[in-house]
Order: C-alpha cells, then sequence, then structure tokens
C-alpha cells in the first residue's frame, strides 16, 4: 500500500503535507475564481454587457421597421426597396444574435481565439460607425501600420471592445460640444511580440479623479449607463493576455491603449 497516503504518522507526514498544500491551492483558486465571477457577473454588469451588445441592432432594427412602414403608407412600395428593408432588418439581427452567442462564450470562457487583422477590424468599424455620423460634426480618422501582423484573440471580443472605445471618444466629444471632433485609431507594433491600438479622441480630457474613475466597475460617463465600462472591456483584453490602459489631462482629449499578442511574432 502506497506509505505516503496510508503510512504511520511519521512516514504520513510528507503526504498530509502536500495533501494540504494542494487543498490550499484549490481553495486560492476557487475564490480567486469567485472574486472574478462576483466582479464580471453582478446583474447590474450582466445587464450593461447585454445592452451593449444588443442597443445598436435593435436601435437599426426598430429604425428600418419605422421606415419601411412609412414608405407604405405614403403609397406603394418597390420590391426591391422592400427587400433591401428586410435585408438589413434581418442582418441586423443576425448581428444581435451573434453578439449575444460571443458574450456567453466569453463568461463561461468557451470563446476560442484565433488570428485577428486589427487593421481590418478597425476599418469594418470606422465604415459601420462614420455611416452613423456627420463628417461636419465628426471625423474618424485611421492611422495604421503597414503590414501589421495578426494578432491572437476572439474576433467579436476585440470589435465588441474597439466599438465601445470609439463610441465612449463619440460621446465624450458630443456632449463636450467640441467643434470638429476628431477621433484617431492608430495602429504599431508595440515590440515584445505585441500589437498595440490606440483610441485618441479630441473632446475636453478628463482631470486626475475621473482619470481614476475610469477604473471602477462598469463605470460610464453616458447618461443612460449604456456604455462598456473599462473594468469588462480590460478583462476582455486581458483575457487574451493582453492589456488595457487610458491616459489624458483636461484639454488635451482623452487616449485609450489596449495591446495584444502577435499571432506570429517574430
Amino acid at each position: 500500500m502506497n506509505q505516503i497516503d496510508e503510512g504511520p504518522d511519521e512516514a504520513g507526514q510528507p503526504g498530509r503535507r502536500a495533501r494540504k498544500v494542494r487543498a490550499a491551492q484549490e481553495l486560492l483558486r476557487r475564490r480567486l475564481q469567485l472574486a472574478r465571477t462576483e466582479r464580471l457577473l453582478t446583474a447590474s454588469e450582466l445587464a450593461a454587457a447585454f445592452a451593449h451588445v444588443l442597443n445598436q441592432p435593435l436601435t437599426a432594427i426598430i429604425g428600418y421597421s419605422d421606415a419601411g412602414i412609412l414608405l407604405e403608407r405614403a403609397g406603394p412600395v418597390s420590391q426591391d426597396k422592400a427587400q433591401r428593408y428586410f435585408d438589413e432588418i434581418r442582418k441586423q439581427a443576425h448581428r444581435a444574435a451573434r453578439g449575444i452567442v460571443e458574450l456567453r462564450g466569453f463568461l463561461s470562457r468557451e470563446a476560442a481565439p484565433e488570428a485577428v487583422d486589427l487593421n481590418a477590424v478597425a476599418r469594418e468599424l470606422r465604415s459601420v460607425l462614420q455611416a452613423e455620423l456627420s463628417p461636419a460634426d465628426l471625423v474618424i480618422e485611421l492611422d495604421l501600420a503597414a503590414g501589421l501582423a495578426p494578432v491572437t484573440a476572439n474576433r467579436m471580443h476585440v470589435e465588441q471592445v474597439l466599438m465601445a472605445l470609439i463610441g465612449n471618444a463619440v460621446d465624450a466629444i458630443r456632449e463636450a460640444g467640441t467643434p470638429g471632433g476628431r477621433i484617431v485609431v492608430h495602429s504599431v507594433e508595440d515590440g515584445a511580440g505585441m500589437a498595440r491600438i490606440s483610441i485618441g479622441d479630441s473632446g475636453p480630457g478628463l482631470d486626475a479623479a475621473a482619470l481614476a474613475g475610469l477604473g471602477e466597475s462598469m463605470h460610464t460617463t453616458k447618461r443612460n449607463g449604456l456604455g462598456l465600462g473599462l473594468m469588462l472591456a480590460r478583462s476582455l483584453i486581458e483575457s487574451h493576455r493582453g492589456r488595457l490602459w487610458a491616459e489624458s489631462a483636461p484639454g488635451r482629449g482623452t487616449q485609450i491603449h489596449l495591446t495584444l499578442p502577435l499571432a506570429n511574432p517574430s
């Protein structure tokens, strides 16, 4: 019989110590897991996270539906025009469904990493978001490193974080009434096998106290409180071995930076 498990007191000391160490490690692991779960999965954070995922596609669905009803009431609608509205509604519904699946995957840690082209994600999001903005009101510019290698992450997570950060910058500029608003999305290889993407805005900037407050769980400056807070955004990025942080000063705008590991570092 195994002496470590069943031997006399003297011989069993190493076995008991090993079991105590394993038990302590398991307890610590469970406590850390619980603390993280409590941080991320409170009711308010879940509500805010799902609201963020669903808000834009549902708003688009309502908009296309209302526009279609108004057109129909104004007179006969061509089949092609009606089909375009139905296609957009269907696309936005699929976008909402995909967002829910991906968010659930993150919360249950089932989201699989893949090779993600940060520049392609930035271009796609700029195309989507700029279409909703008036160029005279606010311009989103891209300053992307040529030939930037892909990173290892979940594409939906990266999209959600960047969309939230750009959306927060848009809101900051609008609420401040800053004329000629400008947001710059910058990408670069950051060394040590990492890529960095930064979102800088021409808004009013933040003082030290407000900047510190951005680290609070699900903190948002939006009146409706539907923004993806930096705590959840940071958790998403850190789950892919990345880092997220903010820099700001009153009158000089705000810059949010994030790094992610390159898929094939040189």
